[in-house]
């Protein structure tokens, strides 16, 4: 079980590994820099560090000490990768110039207040963080003197979890928060009501005309150019196992379960002696905390969004009925 950043040659498929596992299990924020190298932020605490063209790995350091996990990464018009981190809502940055790195600190005022779950740097440099997840918050910060302000008026800021926010193809910053309201991000408040589409990132997916897309179960990574036909790889990447994050309960004979990144239910036959993945029941969470035996069938809780859900493994799959 390491914690690694995974490259693969896109001429022949073969994959290498960068352990990191030293650092810390944690997630991983990456992002190219302009010179070739790439930068990435791993490890409890987080770090930075730099892999040069030369293929060499270097610590840049960690610059905030409780920061165990993060949700996202941007990098700014000034160069500079920002990320915002978990349990302390703290933002960090490296400069991917002078490959130095430092911290902004604590970004909301609320000790409720422990995520910052995305960072977009408009194109006036002024960088926002949406900050939650107790309640929803926005955060403006000056990146010359760190100084900074929550924006959101306060209607909008009540409502459990944290705003979405993009970079819109204006060079400024767009959110949608509660009831689905859309504003426009300033560096002293919002303009309810203001939307725009999102700029598309360039060069954060880029390998030349090649859009690089994701390894499947099969171990082909899929890339795609515009008027071309998809080029399909197959690499050597064996995966990655899934960790079991909960043992839940027995029930006909089978126990049941969850994992994390991703959330995944499955069930062990206790007589057979065999696992059954149930993807079907948790889609598209982080982990699940929970799955508990009710006479009706299985309840289960999972992360993030505080999702509760509903499945009885004695009746038939039935999409949006069982599971629900």
């Amino acid at each position: 079980k390491r914690t690694s950043v995974v490259g693969v040659d896109l001429q022949d498929g073969h994959t290498f590994e960068l352990d990191i596992s030293r650092y810390g299990r944690t997630n991983i924020q990456m992002a190219p820099a302009a010179d070739g190298s790439l930068v990435y932020y791993a490890g409890s605490p987080g770090r930075f560090f730099r892999y040069t063209t030369a293929g060499e790995t270097v610590d840049i350091g960690a610059p905030f000490d409780n920061a165990s996990y993060t949700l996202q990464g941007f990098v700014g018009p000034d160069e500079r990768f920002y990320v915002g981190t978990y349990p302390e809502a703290a933002l960090v940055v490296c400069d991917l110039r002078t490959w130095k790195a430092h911290s902004y600190g604590r970004i909301s005022d609320d000790v409720a207040q422990r995520y910052i779950t995305t960072v977009i740097v408009a194109d006036d440099g002024t960088i926002y963080c949406s900050v939650g997840l107790e309640h929803h918050e926005v955060w403006s910060v000056v990146p010359g003197d760190g100084s900074r302000r929550q924006i959101l008026p306060k209607e909008l800021t009540t409502a459990q979890g944290a705003p979405r926010l993009w970079l819109g193809a204006d060079g400024q910053v767009y959110g949608r928060g509660a009831g689905n309201r859309d504003f426009r991000c300033r560096p002293d408040g919002v303009d309810l009501d203001q939307t725009a589409e999102a700029r598309p990132l360039a060069g954060r997916r880029q390998a030349g005309e090649w859009t690089v897309g994701s390894i499947g179960n099969d171990g082909v990574l899929t890339l795609t150019a515009e008027g071309r036909e998809p080029r399909r790889l197959q690499t050597d990447y064996s995966g990655r196992a899934l960790e079991v994050y909960s043992v839940g309960c027995e029930r006909g004979g089978r126990i049941y379960g969850g994992t994390v990144f991703p959330g995944r239910a499955f069930a062990y036959d206790i007589a057979k002696g065999a696992f059954a993945d149930l993807p079907e029941v948790t889609p598209k969470v982080i982990q699940i905390y929970d799955l508990f035996s009710h006479a009706k069938g299985l309840f289960a809780a999972s992360y993030m969004g505080c999702i509760l859900d509903f499945f009885d493994p004695e009746a038939p799959v039935v999409a949006g009925t069982n599971p629900r």
